[in-house]
């Protein structure tokens, strides 16, 4: 079917700009899908609403965003420039939080060893996710991509973002050994996946 289809042009295009293709190295695969509008599609995803759709379609609409924000993720990882194209993206990433855990893959690698970006992030967007850390502890869920953001904006290479940091100690205080989970180590994390996409089945 079509949503078949596509995520496998998905999976492609994510290995294409982890591995290069063909002799082409992964800086030019990432430069050929600026220019086929690669952008404008993942933004077009993420601005839909969910709420739009009929419910029974919604599932399907989610599985697609998805697999956009994973291959969105390695068209900017380490490209500053699509980096800074794709903040764009970010408050409307911001709202597909709880249904598309890809969403919040793509926020983090928006901010992943990027100094500027990192001095430019809003300290709401840094409330939300320790708010949603918080509730999925609470609940017995431990969700990693949410961890991932943190440890994306509190260093940026071997460089440290004081406010950052400061912003995500203060926003996991009385969280006991949870502040032990940022400490400036890379973070990876597997793609979650369709089985991951309900808060049910964490």
């Amino acid at each position: 079917n079509k949503l078949t289809t596509a995520e496998k042009i998905c999976e492609s295009l994510r290995k294409a700009c982890r591995e290069g293709h063909e002799g082409v190295p992964t800086f030019d695969i990432q430069a050929m899908l600026c220019q086929t509008e690669f952008f404008s599609h993942v933004l077009y995803s993420l601005k839909l609403d969910p709420t739009d759709y009929q419910h029974d379609c919604r599932g399907n609409l989610n599985a697609l965003t998805g697999c956009l924000c994973g291959a969105a993720v390695m068209f900017i990882r380490d490209n500053p420039s699509n980096q800074t194209m794709m903040m764009q993206v970010v408050p409307y990433a911001e709202k597909l939080f709880d249904e598309v855990p890809e969403s919040a893959l793509l926020v983090a690698e928006v901010f992943r060893n990027n100094l500027e970006l990192c001095n430019q992030l809003s300290e709401s967007l840094i409330v939300h996710i320790g708010d949603l850390i918080k509730r999925e502890r609470r609940a017995g869920h431990f969700v990693p991509w949410y961890i991932n953001f943190f440890c994306c904006i509190i260093t940026a290479g071997q460089q440290a973002v004081p406010r950052n940091q400061v912003l995500v100690a203060e926003t996991v205080k009385g969280e006991g050994d949870e502040r032990q989970t940022y400490s400036g180590a890379r973070c990876e994390v597997q793609f979650p996946g369709a089985a991951c996409r309900s808060r049910t089945q964490w």
